[in-house]
Formats: C-alpha cells, structure tokens, sequence
C-alpha cells in the first residue's frame, strides 16, 4: 500500500531552476580549477617552466600555500555544488549559502573595478550586473516563501 503525501510542495519558480542549474555548473567549474591548479602544481615540481602560466594565473608558487589554496578552490566547488543542489530541493541553508557566495562575489567585482584595471573593467561591471539581478531575484517576495522565508 502506498503513503499518502500529507503536504504538497510548493512548485519551483521557473527562476530557481535556471539559478540552480548555473550553480552547478559554475560549482564544476570551480572543482575542476582546483584539481587543475593541484595537478600543475605537482608537475611543475618536477619541471618548473611546464605550467608557469597556469600558476601566474592563479598567482600561487609551487608551495604548501599553493596546494592550500588548490584545496580551499576544490572545496568551494563541493560547497557550490551541494548548495545548488539543494537550492533546486527548496532548502532554506542553501539559500542561506548561495546568498552568502554571490554577496562575497559581488564585494570582489566592486574591488576589481575599485582597482581601475582597463583590461577586466566590462567582466567586473558585467559580474555586478548579472549577480545583482540574481541577489534582487532571490529577495522577492514569492522567491523567499519557496523557500519558508
């Protein structure tokens, strides 16, 4: 015999889905910069000039601080990963934890186009614009009671 379901979910705005998906994916791609940054590390202990320019990008040394930080960049994809999954489940931590990133995201871009650096001013105020419309979203009304705010 079958349970009943005694309650009925609420349905997922269409927003949260999008949102959800794109967490995800921005999760994958932050693991696989940390397991990147990890393995050129690696390897460039034992050829110093084979990812020289991976490591300028990221700007670490081929050091214990180097591999800490390919570490903390492979945790925060995991932590992405499972607060967007449960983002798309409707849990109120998740919402709590993407709220959290994308503010931190935001503090980053207004420093980087605080720096005045030419070369990556449109990414910044093209960040800004994206994660604020998706912090203005999340706020409303509708968006927070799928989440029992």
């Amino acid at each position: 015999m079958l349970r009943e379901r005694t309650h009925i979910l609420p349905e997922r705005p269409h927003g949260v889905y999008i949102i959800g998906m794109v967490c995800i994916a921005l999760g994958t791609i932050t693991l696989i910069s940390g397991i990147d940054l990890y393995f050129a590390i690696k390897v460039s202990e034992i050829n110093p000039n084979a990812f020289a320019s991976t490591l300028k990008i990221y700007g670490v040394s081929p050091d214990y601080v180097g591999y800490s930080v390919a570490v903390l960049i492979s945790i925060l994809g995991m932590v992405i990963i499972a607060a967007s999954i449960g983002f798309l489940r409707g849990i109120r931590l998740s919402w709590k934890v993407l709220m959290v990133l994308f503010s931190l995201i935001i503090c980053g871009d207004i420093l980087g186009v605080g720096s005045l650096d030419l070369k990556y001013s449109s990414y910044y105020v093209g960040n800004l614009s994206i994660y604020g419309v998706i912090l203005y979203y999340l706020f409303k009304p509708h968006i927070r009671s799928y989440f029992g705010k």
